[in-house]
């Protein structure tokens, strides 16, 4: 939401800078300044029209996702494209009113003023229809349930990288660790910035062991992470001059926010599909059919991540010395997320049992571990057992 800001920001400063900069361009063609700011107006209004048209949208479309799908699903809010194309609106909006304005007494102004009107009109025009496109994808289930897992995917091959530089079984033996504790409002932990997190512990000649993972919610007293080596006894987010850690560098190197994101979560999509199975599979909307389209993907998902190391990730600094410890999502966490809830809301579908057990039974074949076989077991039994009492054949 900041780069969303930042881009609208730097597209209105670029339309008054140019309109201000075309204004004096004296070589250009020059055309009657009356006739320009009639067109002038009209592209501006229209544009100005076109910016409620996405706004408009926007609420909408997050609405529908919010009442369909699940309240947590903000694809089509965070889209880049929506944000990008409101900057060129706003930049257009602003260039037509600043030529105007800076046209003064000018009896006359370059042609290039109106053609850049016209050409940034035809731009918004052209996103306006991938917004639309969006907007349309947004509200239908498959592409829906296909871009969610996109973008579980693509977090799990960030979180669980296949190769690392690091040793994992390289740990160094620390002194008795420190705590810092979180003391504000309950958060969500978006994001941790390593590189800063490792400069700040080699400057401390310390080892950061953080106690949460990315997604996890912040809630006062908790223990944030533990210090190991040369830090304050007690570190707190309100005493940030304690020792040799210094917690205001410590927090700032945390993205917190009141949702969660993809951005080294990789729970967050097993934890989206399996909301909107359960709304699928709810009273009110008995939709099994959809519920099994969601199951197809955790199914993906959990086979995809079956080869990932579930210990935790180890940073050191250019001396080799350990600095950072960071807990990942375990697999079990992933099949527990994608499939627990929704076995426990499906026990009166047939449709939704059968498709389960073959989701689990092909999970099975491919799991890496004897814990994932066991814990697969478990959840085929409870399956099994259901269709046995309730639909006996």
């Amino acid at each position: 939401r900041a780069r969303a800001g930042l881009t609208q920001t730097i597209g209105v400063l670029f339309g008054a800078g140019a309109a201000i900069g075309l204004m004096h361009i004296g070589a250009a063609p020059q055309i009657s300044t009356s006739s320009v700011a009639t067109v002038l107006i009209g592209l501006g209004g229209a544009v100005f029209g076109t910016l409620a048209v996405i706004f408009s949208l926007l609420f909408l479309v997050v609405q529908w996702v919010a009442t369909t799908f699940t309240p947590r699903l903000t694809l089509f809010r965070d889209a880049p494209i929506v944000w990008r194309t409101a900057a060129v609106a706003m930049s257009v909006i602003v260039f037509c009113i600043t030529a105007i304005l800076a046209s003064g007494s000018r009896d006359t102004m370059s042609a290039s003023v109106p053609l850049v009107a016209v050409v940034g009109t035809l731009a918004v025009l052209v996103l306006l229809r991938v917004v639309l496109a969006n907007a349309l994808a947004a509200t239908q289930i498959s592409p829906v349930l296909t871009t969610i897992c996109e973008h579980g995917q693509q977090s799990i091959v960030a979180t669980y990288p296949t190769s690392d530089d690091l040793d994992p079984k390289q740990v160094d033996s620390p002194a008795e660790p420190r705590s810092i504790l979180w003391s504000r409002n309950p958060l969500v932990l978006q994001r941790l910035h390593v590189e800063r997190l490792v400069h700040l512990a080699e400057s401390a000649d310390s080892v950061i062991v953080m106690e949460e993972t990315v997604g996890s919610t912040l809630r006062a007293g908790a223990t944030l992470a533990h210090v190991y080596g040369r830090a304050p006894q007690s570190l707190d987010k309100g005493n940030s001059d304690v020792g040799e850690i210094d917690t205001g560098t410590f927090f700032a190197a945390l993205d917190t926010g009141p949702e969660r994101t993809f951005d080294g979560d990789p729970l967050l999509a097993f934890r989206l599909i399996a909301d909107i199975a359960l709304r699928a599979m709810s009273p009110a909307i008995n939709d099994p059919a959809t519920a099994v389209q969601a199951v197809d993907q955790v199914e993906f998902l959990l086979v995809s991540a079956t080869s990932i190391d579930e210990s935790a990730r180890r940073w050191r600094d250019a001396g080799g010395h350990l600095r950072l410890v960071v807990p990942r999502p375990s697999w079990t966490d992933m099949l527990v997320v994608g499939f627990d809830d929704v076995i426990a809301a499906s026990l009166d579908s047939p449709l939704m049992l059968a498709r389960l057990d073959a989701a689990l039974s092909r999970v099975s074949t491919v799991a890496a571990t004897v814990e994932q076989r066991t814990q697969l077991a478990r959840r085929r039994t409870w399956v099994a057992q259901a269709r046995a009492d309730r639909f006996p054949t």
